[in-house]
């Protein structure tokens, strides 16, 4: 995911936890087709970043001229065979998140004998969200909802939802940037997840958190969905009514999906002209545009695409979808 998301983000896997609602505002498009969520910080308690305790106690000091070996700094072990460090007014104490290194840097001073405990900073601390799920019905016409608690002065954050194919790769669901994903067809017999960057007001990200959806098992229908279907495959049949578009984005026409083993035509209602009238083969496309819950494309064989509607209602949508494919399989 480096490639991805930049060299600031790192991937991170988490288990779901308690009962989280991180309630996005305004949405704007970002880079890598990530949506940009606008976390309102005054509607949470995030906690505040509490100062490093300091180990370093103030007699544990070794004579400074002991350390000086050909002009560098070393360091002596006690009886314990712990290192001690000396320190000098120009010390400084770097961390270097998150790999948690510390890194100290020795200038040169004139008077050598002089040295204090330097200023230690706090560790910094990289916007986040803590508790982080998804919350809903994995089934086709599903609403899912990727939530959290921002912390760390998290303001926005980068959603993308993602299918993880049988074969192994992943395929980035298209338009599907928002918290919010509802599920479709095309995620039958698939895993599903979601990935989330956290940002602050300054732009800096956070680590990159994935988590799937249900329970990271493939997505399956309901059992009244899987029934139905189950029963257009043993019968060799089925009918849908539907909406074509015919020549204009107004114009949707009442129609009659009809499926058989091998082949299947559509009808309009009003005048019984059969439209389209074909045979299954592999060169039969069936998609579900992005963003449009109750609309599928089909693309025959000659090249041409119709869309169609499922009067408002996804799971016929799905239903339909489902078994035409199988059909078109067989």
């Amino acid at each position: 995911m480096g490639e991805f998301y930049g060299n600031q983000a790192l991937d991170k896997d988490v288990p779901g936890s308690s009962l989280l609602n991180v309630r996005p505002s305004n949405t704007s498009m970002g880079q890598h087709g990530f949506s940009f969520h606008n976390q309102h910080i005054n509607d949470y308690n995030l906690r505040q970043i509490d100062d490093v305790p300091r180990n370093v106690r103030e007699n544990d000091y070794t004579p400074i001229r002991s350390l000086i070996l050909n002009g560098q700094m070393q360091e002596p072990l006690s009886n314990n065979n712990q290192p001690k460090f000396p320190f000098n007014i120009d010390r400084e104490v770097e961390r270097t998140i998150p790999y948690g290194r510390v890194a100290m840097r020795s200038e040169e001073n004139s008077n050598i004998n002089s040295f204090q405990r330097p200023s230690m900073q706090p560790l910094e601390q990289h916007p986040g969200i803590e508790g982080f799920q998804i919350i809903g019905d994995a089934k086709p016409g599903g609403r899912l909802l990727g939530c959290g608690f921002p912390v760390h002065g998290t303001s926005l954050c980068m959603f993308q939802w993602v299918r993880h194919l049988q074969d192994g790769t992943r395929q980035y669901i298209e338009g599907a940037t928002n918290p919010e994903y509802v599920v479709t067809a095309d995620d039958v017999d698939k895993l599903i997840a979601v990935e989330c960057i956290p940002m602050d007001d300054q732009g800096r990200q956070g680590e990159l958190v994935r988590l799937f959806a249900n329970e990271q098992n493939k997505i399956t229908c309901d059992l009244d969905m899987q029934q139905e279907i189950d029963t257009y495959i043993s019968e060799g049949q089925a009918t849908f009514n539907v909406l074509l578009l015919m020549d204009s984005f107004e114009n949707w026409e009442p129609t009659t999906l009809s499926l058989r083993r091998s082949s299947y035509q559509i009808m309009v209602n009003q005048t019984q002209e059969i439209v389209i009238a074909e045979k299954f083969s592999k060169d039969l496309s069936i998609k579900i545009p992005s963003g449009l819950s109750t609309q599928f494309v089909l693309t025959c064989f000659d090249g041409s695409s119709h869309p169609f509607s499922t009067y408002n209602d996804v799971r016929m949508r799905d239903t339909l979808v489902l078994t035409m494919r199988m059909f078109q399989n067989k």
